[in-house]
């Protein structure tokens, strides 16, 4: 998931869909429509645009926050396993980073007791 090509891609959606309502619906009103009507109808249009748009962005991101929701329940139970796992390993681990500073250990049996790693 990456959030930039996912926010473009939104927003090409919704130009796109915004650029053909707009380009049709003048379209067919200038077909339909008689002069003194055309501003009442123009003000329908709008207002419809505004529904249809906030129900498309709705929907998107409705589905956008679900696999995000998804993703982070996800990593959760993968967070869990890992630290189980890493918290009854029979022997001691230390994870660090790159400047060697501990970030992690677990513990570690030594004479029938646990203690803290070292």
């Amino acid at each position: 998931m990456d959030p930039q090509r996912d926010a473009l891609r939104i927003s090409l959606y919704y130009a796109i869909f915004s650029l053909l309502w707009i380009l049709s619906s003048d379209y067919i009103l200038s077909l339909i429509a008689q002069p003194q009507a055309l501003v009442r109808l123009s003000i329908i249009k709008g207002s419809l645009f505004i529904i249809l748009t906030s129900l498309f962005l709705f929907a998107v991101l409705r589905l956008y926050l679900r696999s995000l929701s998804d993703k982070e329940e996800s990593l959760r139970i993968s967070e869990k396993k890992f630290r189980s796992l890493f918290m009854e390993l029979p022997v001691g681990v230390v994870l660090m980073d790159a400047d060697g500073r501990i970030l992690e250990s677990n513990l570690r049996k030594v004479g029938g007791t646990k203690t803290p790693a070292s």
